[in-house]
């Protein structure tokens, strides 16, 4: 078992010894293989390689990165041979040299290089409600002109411009590669606009659109007066003006779900649209007299029933025959 121990010991003092080698690896009297690089280097600057081997010798070097492996031969004339990289990914670059049965790597950390393009902000939602608590973020990446994410040069201001005309900044916060805030919506319906400011550079301009609250209570009334009960006829009903609790009119094109029910107690829905801030929806007569009740429903907030008397018609619906026109061709004749 002591021995055990002893041979362990040496093992692990071992592979120490060679991991604070220096990246020089001497094969032989003759024979030796050496890669020398900086330890760091800048985005967009060419990187210097020094490839130490025999003269005559063909070295394979291996370049890896986050976006993958790339391969170049070069043949050894001199002592050392230098070979420039173009690098333009920022982050750890490893460096594999092979020459025949031997094989050295060295690393580097390429950094983001300075400057670079103006932010573009991400907002999302894309569309917000207008009271005052709902909110958007926004986020910035930003960027050098290689697409390399600075986030932690500096924070950015986000400055939006809202629809009742407030203009806020605000300052992100920094994320591992992003820069991020909340931007909290007003109680006035509209566009709002915002534009980031980084280092200097303002992004291009996003649009923000906060949009109204569910509407305050409203009721239906009847715009058709005549309504025979033919089972043909349709009456028109809209709603009172529907707008939120901040006084912002609902939006067009919101969905109102109208519910008719007959007096048999059968029940039809359909969708109609907000136009002009009303709703107005189509009810088909029944065949039979009687009281119809209709409701409408937007964003959850229902109207009380409307009833409608639909009485008997004053002509009844005949059921005679038309005798058709007949057309007789010019100069006579049948």
């Amino acid at each position: 078992m002591r021995h055990l121990i002893l041979m362990t010991a040496g093992i692990a003092a071992g592979i120490a010894a060679l991991l604070l080698a220096p990246s020089t690896a001497t094969l032989s009297t003759t024979s030796y293989l050496e890669l020398d690089l900086p330890p760091a280097t800048t985005a967009g600057e060419p990187l210097q390689i020094e490839v130490s081997a025999e003269p005559g010798a063909v070295v394979d070097l291996y370049f890896l990165d986050s976006y993958g492996t790339e391969h170049r031969r070069m043949g050894v004339d001199g002592d050392p041979a230098i070979i420039e990289l173009p690098v333009t990914a920022a982050g750890r670059l490893d460096v594999v040299a092979v020459s025949g049965d031997y094989q050295i790597t060295a690393s580097t950390v390429v950094e983001p290089a300075s400057g670079g393009p103006a932010p573009s902000p991400l907002v999302g939602a894309r569309s917000i409600v207008a009271d005052g608590v709902d909110r958007a973020m926004v986020v910035v990446i930003p960027a050098d002109e290689f697409g390399n994410p600075t986030a932690g040069a500096s924070s950015a201001a986000v400055t939006i411009v809202h629809p009742d005309g407030t203009r806020v900044i605000h300052s992100t916060q920094t994320a591992t590669s992003l820069q991020w805030t909340w931007v909290p919506s007003v109680t006035t319906a509209g566009t709002a606009q915002l534009a980031v400011d980084l280092a200097g550079r303002r992004g291009p301009v996003r649009t923000l659109v906060e949009i109204p609250a569910a509407p305050e209570a409203f009721s239906l009334a009847a715009v058709t007066q005549l309504r025979p009960a033919d089972g043909l006829t349709l009456v028109e009903v809209a709603t009172t003006p529907l707008a939120d609790r901040f006084g912002s009119r609902i939006v067009d094109g919101t969905a109102a779900v109208v519910t008719t029910r007959y007096g048999d107690g059968s029940e039809s829905v359909q969708t109609a649209a907000v136009v002009g801030g009303v709703a107005r929806a189509f009810i088909k007569a029944p065949d039979e007299p009687g009281i119809v009740h209709v409701r409408i429903s937007i964003h959850g907030v229902t109207s009380p029933d409307l009833a409608l008397d639909f009485v008997a018609p004053l002509v009844p619906l005949s059921q005679a025959s038309v005798e058709p026109l007949r057309l007789v061709p010019l100069g006579g004749g049948e």
